[in-house]
């Protein structure tokens, strides 16, 4: 089996785990992970692909030119994991920012109704979903790996009352978790165990670098390949092809 992680920034963490994973022996024999990011997640809104018959190819680039060129990069990868469905920050800034709620009439703040906030959440992804459909519809098994939560101190969370961040933060999750399930793509979800009682992300999974207040850690990275694995391993399909 061979399985290709792709998506936005949030995929080197998932970096760092398969490479710790791989030199530790923790990826069982006949399966090959590898991880290679489409792009930052700002281009993700965007028209980032297009179809190239067999294969979606990637018209945006990244720096360094370590970006994927094509989904699925070659035809021997039968799973292909996106982490790019889950993370809500390009719609949750602006509307912080900006001092917006959703459905709550909230002195000081701009109220918008939840059918405006869900066709914000489906333009955000439109591509991803899309993408996520040409590729299923090609023979190609998709997953999708989330991001992680939110930290306690993103800086989302100084902008607004925090529980009201998190609930809009919470509130896209669930959005796209059932546009996910429309289309039958399974998902690789954040583990209970790294979410305090009250649904923030736990620090001890958070980046090394004290600046970074959204990425994850290779920990973090571990737990989500772990359950990528466990789904992809699962699959019937696949299965069969790898007795055969």
């Amino acid at each position: 089996m061979k399985i290709l992680v792709t998506g936005d920034s949030h995929t080197g963490a998932l970096n760092l785990a398969v490479r710790s994973m791989n030199a530790g022996g923790e990826i069982p024999d006949g399966i090959s992970v590898s991880v290679q990011p489409v792009s930052g997640g700002d281009k993700l809104r965007t028209e980032f692909w297009r179809d190239a018959g067999d294969h979606a190819e990637i018209t945006v680039t990244m720096k360094k030119d370590i970006g994927v060129k094509r989904l699925p990069p070659d035809p021997t990868t039968d799973t292909v994991a996106f982490c790019m469905p889950l993370w809500p920050a390009r719609v949750l800034r602006p509307l912080v920012a900006g001092k917006h709620s959703v459905a709550e009439d909230i002195p000081g703040r701009h109220a918008i109704s939840r059918s405006m906030f869900r066709r914000m959440v489906l333009d955000d992804q439109h591509h991803v979903l899309r993408l996520a459909e040409f590729l299923r519809d090609s023979g190609v098994q998709v997953i999708a790996v989330s991001a992680p939560g939110l930290f306690r101190d993103h800086y989302t969370l100084r902008q607004d009352e925090p529980t009201r961040v998190l609930t809009m933060f919470q509130d896209y999750r669930a959005i796209m978790l059932k546009e996910l399930e429309r289309r039958k793509v399974p998902v690789v979800n954040i583990p209970p165990e790294c979410l305090d009682d009250e649904g923030f992300m736990r620090s001890e999974f958070r980046h090394a670098d004290p600046r970074d207040e959204h990425h994850a850690n290779p920990e973090f990275g571990k737990l989500m390949i772990r359950g990528l694995l466990e789904i992809a391993s699962s699959n019937p399909l696949l299965q069969a092809a790898n007795r055969s």
